[in-house]
């Protein structure tokens, strides 16, 4: 019954692993001096955009705010509008972060600088979002939802990740995270 707000809050748990491996990328570079590559920021940034905007997010938007919107939830209120709010909030700094990655050769001092600036910003965003969900949002989908509902989510979500999404994508991200973690 609970597949859906199981699976999606352990996608929770996978990019919180991976903000936190940026974060130690960050605050390795300003202990060391150390540049960061394009190409590191790229692999972050592809991460954010693909895996948390369209595929995690995706589901959120398409699937269960959907489903919630039909059992009286709106999205004009809170907590709904401030969640929406915030995927907006941070598809636009997730576009600044593929603009800077998309850079080739070194990046310059002030380049790093502004990286750095929006990168902690979507850190400090999308971890007081994941904490709004799991703590709010999800518990009250839970109680709000009947159990066929979620059962349907659950199985939308499970179709959503095979069909729009791919399981060589998915694969591809999950190793990609592994990848960034090991920073």
């Amino acid at each position: 019954m609970l597949t859906a707000i199981g699976n999606l809050m352990a996608e929770h748990r996978q990019i919180e692993s991976v903000l936190n491996a940026l974060e130690r990328l960050i605050n390795s570079s300003e202990r060391h001096g150390q540049s960061i590559t394009p190409a590191q920021i790229r692999d972050f940034a592809d991460f954010f955009n693909e895996f948390v905007d369209h595929c995690h997010h995706g589901k959120e938007e398409e699937l269960l705010f959907s489903a919630m919107l039909k059992f009286g939830f709106s999205s004009e209120s809170d907590p709904m509008q401030c969640l929406l709010a915030e995927h907006t909030e941070g598809r636009q700094i997730v576009r600044v972060l593929l603009q800077i990655g998309s850079a080739e050769g070194p990046i310059d001092t002030d380049t790093q600088r502004q990286f750095i600036a929006y990168a902690r910003n979507y850190i400090d965003l999308l971890r007081s979002h994941i904490l709004k969900e799991d703590r709010i949002l999800l518990p009250m989908a839970i109680q709000a939802l009947p159990p066929d509902v979620m059962q349907a989510v659950g199985d939308a979500c499970t179709d959503f990740d095979a069909h729009h999404i791919g399981a060589a994508a998915l694969s591809g991200w999950r190793d990609l995270a592994r990848r960034l973690t090991q920073i």
